[in-house]
């Protein structure tokens, strides 16, 4: 069961990178697919031992009144997400057709990622009273009642015209 479970979080970890660069970027270009693999392998087991191992940040505790670890000291494997998949296929082919190179857009699509990444530190770092009641609270809720009445109102306009439902 362990070797099993090993080789589907490979074939997970090999998965993204293979699919966005054979389908969206170039799909003759075999050293750019090895190397965007490579590159997953190595920075998922990098990520996996920081995760792994929980380690102090020095002089947290005089910065933030707590003290900040690195890492949380569960074994677990850190990679690439598939949910990121259909969004870097769909801004990378977008990008392509409006004339930017298939490599220059997968460091935007990159760079864009790395910056979103930040938004996670800054929550985890901020006093929690303050992210969740004024600023999670507010911006989360309301992004969730949109999106759900965005989906209520096209069922009931879908109800309402009976040739215009999707299925």
């Amino acid at each position: 069961m362990g070797l099993q479970h090993a080789f589907a979080m490979v074939g997970g970890l090999i998965t993204p990178p293979l699919t966005v660069f054979r389908f969206t970027i170039n799909f003759l270009d075999t050293k750019s697919q090895q190397y965007a693999i490579s590159a997953a392998l190595i920075t998922s087991g990098i990520c996996t031992l920081i995760t792994v191992s929980k380690t102090p940040i020095p002089y947290s505790k005089y910065l933030f009144g707590r003290q900040l670890y690195i890492g949380s000291c569960v074994l677990s494997v850190m990679g690439v997400s598939f949910t990121f998949l259909p969004i870097y296929q769909i801004a990378i082919t977008q990008m392509v057709a409006d004339g930017i190179d298939g490599y220059t857009a997968y460091g935007k699509m990159l760079g864009t990622s790395i910056i979103c990444a930040l938004f996670p530190l800054v929550i985890s770092v901020s006093p929690s009273k303050w992210i969740s009641v004024r600023l999670l609270l507010s911006v989360l809720c309301l992004q969730t009642l949109v999106a759900l009445g965005i989906v209520w109102l096209r069922f009931f306009i879908c109800l309402c015209r009976p040739s215009s439902h999707p299925w």
